[in-house]
């Protein structure tokens, strides 16, 4: 039997530590979220007041509410104090689609500065395909990857947020939107690394991670938790896909 060689056995540690960077996340956000009942709650409200506003329709929606008003300061509140990044630097390694509304949090939207033919739904019908790339007159041929959360440099970790917030559904149902959400995160890491512009972050994530919060009453954390394990096991090992439900 062959033994690893030096390269691979660099990249395996590498990995490693990548996962614990996204467990210890998942530990911390476990730990500042409140109850499903609270945020739930407080969510309803942060929408319908935001829904009002000329200033805030980046929160008129529960995703929006989630993703902008927990999330990404907590992560960003989690770079500061488990990585020891300066709030500066912190700011810099943050990516949000909202990033103009959370100049404190973000610097910048994770969105990629090149455009494809491709979308990250699954089994997109082909004749709506064949309708995009042949018919004109149709919309748009081609589309802007824009996830809704990223981290990049100072930090040493490159990930990709599929953000997510599941408000209600059968178990059934929650499976098939767990299926839809991480293959979404495979996406991404699909496409093909792109540099930094004056205007455009580096699209360069070497990881993906779901971020789902489930404020169904469980039916997506069951879901999740039912998954086989080798399932489990291969989408880290072999896609670089970390999954947190909150």
């Amino acid at each position: 039997m062959k033994k690893a060689t030096p390269d691979y056995e660099s990249h395996v540690a590498r990995k490693e530590e990548a996962r614990k960077f996204l467990a210890t996340l998942e530990g911390f956000l476990k730990e500042k979220i409140g109850p499903s009942s609270e945020v739930k709650a407080a969510i309803d409200d942060i929408a319908r007041r935001a829904k009002a506003s000329t200033t805030e329709r980046h929160l008129a929606f529960p995703e929006g509410a989630f993703l902008n008003h927990y999330a990404a300061p907590l992560i960003h509140e989690f770079l500061v104090n488990r990585l020891n990044l300066t709030k500066e630097s912190a700011r810099i390694a943050l990516l949000s689609e909202s990033y103009r509304h959370q100049p404190k949090f973000a610097s910048n939207s994770p969105a990629s500065k090149e455009r494809h033919p491709f979308t990250k739904s699954v089994g997109e019908d082909l004749d709506s395909i064949v309708t995009r790339w042949w018919k004109d007159g149709e919309g748009s041929a081609i589309c802007q990857s824009c996830p809704d959360l990223a981290i990049g440099l100072p930090c040493p970790y490159k990930v990709v947020f599929e953000g997510k917030y599941f408000r209600h559904g059968s178990s059934a149902f929650a499976k098939h939107e767990l299926i839809r959400d991480i293959y979404q995160c495979f996406f991404y890491l699909g496409l093909p690394r792109v540099p930094a512009t004056g205007r455009h972050a580096a699209w360069e994530y070497d990881y993906a991670c779901l971020l789902a919060y489930d404020a169904s009453g469980g039916n997506l954390k069951i879901a999740w938790q039912g998954i086989k394990d080798e399932v489990k096991m291969g989408m880290w090992k072999g896609a670089n896909i970390y999954v947190i439900v909150l």
